[in-house]
């Protein structure tokens, strides 16, 4: 199984993310990407503040999870508010 994990973060977010980097593009990393479907960038788009929340709860929830090794209930919640936000990202911004 570490050897999935390994492909997963070299090969499917490493590279992308160097090559992206490298570009130099608007819009290429994760990040930017990340910044755009939870309203990070934009001054007041509709449900920004839910949006950050989500993401939040969602890191908190993560984070309570692999260093206390806490339920992964929340982390399922505020994961599938995530998916809420990546569809209306995608629905209505995209």
């Amino acid at each position: 199984m570490k050897k999935y994990w390994a492909f997963f973060w070299g090969a499917l977010f490493f590279v992308p993310e160097i090559i992206h980097a490298i570009d130099n593009k608007p819009g290429g990393t994760m990040s930017e990407w990340i910044w755009d479907v939870f309203a990070v960038r934009i001054p007041n788009p509709e449900w920004a503040f839910f949006r950050r929340f989500i993401l939040g709860g969602m890191l908190w929830a993560l984070m309570f999870h692999f260093l206390f090794n806490m339920s992964s209930v929340p982390v399922i919640l505020f994961g599938a508010g995530c998916a809420w936000c990546v569809y209306f990202h995608m629905r209505y911004e995209g």
